[in-house]
């Protein structure tokens, strides 16, 4: 994230909701929703808890991929 605050441009740098504040919130948003699901995953034991813990990040990969595809193609 240091690195991303150099490289942005000036003008995104600038009030209360710049990139780097976005950025930051992104992440521990994203650090709190993965607690919370392994938190679930565990209470239905260890048994299964490796699979069951994938199946959820198999899903976000491949919402991100359908929502980056159509994206991206929405610029043109």
């Amino acid at each position: 994230m240091s690195l991303l605050a150099k490289l942005m441009s000036p003008r995104l740098s600038n009030g209360i909701f710049n990139c780097g504040f976005l950025s930051t919130e992104a992440g521990t948003i994203a650090r709190a929703v993965a607690d919370v699901l392994i938190t679930v995953v565990g209470k239905g034991g260890m048994d299964n808890f490796l699979n069951f813990t994938m199946l959820p990040t198999l899903v976000i990969v491949f919402a991100t991929i359908v929502f980056t595809w159509f994206g991206y193609f929405s610029l043109y």
